[in-house]
């Protein structure tokens, strides 16, 4: 007996999946295995593929990992959201907590009152259409201690009876409550996109599980998806018997500890969420390598941007840190798969060729920094960061850029690597799960 399913790791930039027998013997090798840079290759493009990989079997439920999310972290949410809020709270934290990303778009707060008559509320949403027309999601923020548990329902009846999703602040006094609530309904669209992707691919009856805390579930809260990938890891930490270790991969470098944080300071404000304790890198792969007005080597601070990625992808001039390592990723299997242009000697020449650009365009320093020199710059960076970083316990180093740092700490008795594969590991919890539900 046989049951297929899907593991599937969802990054920000990349998916990695494999079709695989759910009842099949431990580590399971999986029947179909496929990797896709986003940008160049659309999720459902690479679900299309493992449906396709096998006709006489149908695919029953699919376990997803992911950090997709973190994607979002650089925008401004709400924009589809309708904050219901008392009259005289229009400038609650929402609107007045300017130091970070808002939650809220302030044209779409609505503030009723008790006694507030259908009639009105069909003028005022008829109001916020004309403002924007895809409004499809509402938060209410109404105190117990101002309308009555009948009046709040007369109000939410409303909104559900004009197919609405609805989300309730469980404390409406507490600006944290309000902040997690409007961050579940603002990121509700993003989730609602690949959730579709799926149905759209695999069918309607597919069975997902999201990786939430400590297993594979079906029943979460948005923010929940934000830490998937990281509680993951925490679990990998706890299986292998680890206080911490240093990932790397194609887009995200960073620790992950065994301890937890109990407030999470996210860009649009604390909220208290107990999460694996993290820190990054100060530089991701994706940040550009560039010169100052005046001429001197920098690495660009501005946030990630995975369209069009690096040379490597094939259609960038931008030179990006992921460019520095184009002849060791050539031999890596999962990144020349999501960048199959590294089989061209075209793409190397052009990415020299940019490297070459850049060390004529250091004209500050006396000394011009080849592609050699700000590889070594960058193994010099990661390996001090990962020493000031550990506290002298054990500690692995994974991803798919961690042997390359490693080689520098091989003497350290403190760390190890590990081969680590998303689509292994999620294979393996997946079975388990589902062998003691059996």
């Amino acid at each position: 007996m046989t049951q297929s399913a899907i593991a599937l790791y969802l990054g920000e930039s990349y998916a990695t999946l494999g079709v695989f027998d759910l009842l099949g013997p431990k580590k399971t090798k999986p029947i179909f295995e496929k990797s896709a840079y986003l940008p160049q290759t659309s999720l459902k493009n690479l679900l299309n593929q493992a449906v396709a990989s096998c006709p006489e079997s149908k695919i029953e439920s699919i376990f997803v990992v992911t950090r997709y999310l973190d994607r979002l972290k650089t925008f401004r949410l709400g924009g589809s959201v309708i904050q219901v809020v008392p009259v005289g709270f229009e400038n609650s934290y929402s609107l007045s907590n300017t130091e970070k990303q808002s939650l809220a778009a302030p044209a779409l707060i609505l503030a009723v009152s008790p006694g507030i008559t259908k009639e009105t509320l069909n003028a005022e949403l008829a109001r916020l259409k004309k403002i924007n027309s895809e409004i499809n999601k509402v938060v209410f923020q109404l105190p117990e201690t101002i309308f009555s548990l009948e009046q709040t329902e007369t109000i939410k009846s409303f909104f559900a009876e004009n197919n609405f999703k609805l989300f309730t602040v469980p404390n409406p006094l507490d600006s944290e409550s309000v902040r997690k609530t409007l961050l579940n309904a603002g990121s509700e669209g993003t989730k609602d996109e690949f959730l579709a992707d799926i149905q759209e691919t695999i069918g309607k009856d597919i069975k997902t599980y999201f990786w939430i805390d400590k297993g594979f579930s079906n029943s979460f809260d948005n923010i929940d998806l934000y830490f998937s990938s990281q509680t993951f890891l925490k679990n990998y930490l706890i299986k292998e018997n680890l206080t911490q270790l240093f990932y790397f991969d194609v887009e995200n470098w960073n620790q992950i500890k065994l301890a937890e944080e109990q407030t999470w300071q996210s860009p649009w404000g604390n909220i208290h969420y107990s999460h694996p304790a993290s820190r990054k890198f100060e530089i991701s792969p994706y940040c550009e390598l560039t010169t100052s007005p005046i001429g001197q080597f920098m690495v660009s601070p501005s946030a990630p941007q995975f369209e069009p990625g690096p040379i490597i992808a094939g259609r960038s001039v931008k030179t990006l840190v992921l460019d520095a390592f184009s002849e060791e990723l050539k031999n890596h299997t999962l990144i020349s798969g999501l960048f199959p242009q590294l089989n061209s000697d075209l793409i190397h020449q052009k990415v020299n060729t940019q490297f070459q650009i850049l060390q004529k365009a250091q004209s500050l320093d006396q000394t011009r920094l080849s592609k050699a020199d700000v590889k070594a710059w960058l193994h010099f960076s990661v390996t001090t960061w990962i020493l000031k970083s550990f506290n002298s316990t054990p500690s692995r180093i994974i991803g798919d850029f961690g042997s390359f740092f490693y080689q520098n700490l091989k003497n350290f008795p403190a760390f190890s690597f590990s081969n680590f594969s998303w689509l292994e590991e999620i294979i393996v919890e997946a079975q388990a799960i589902t062998k003691r539900d059996n």
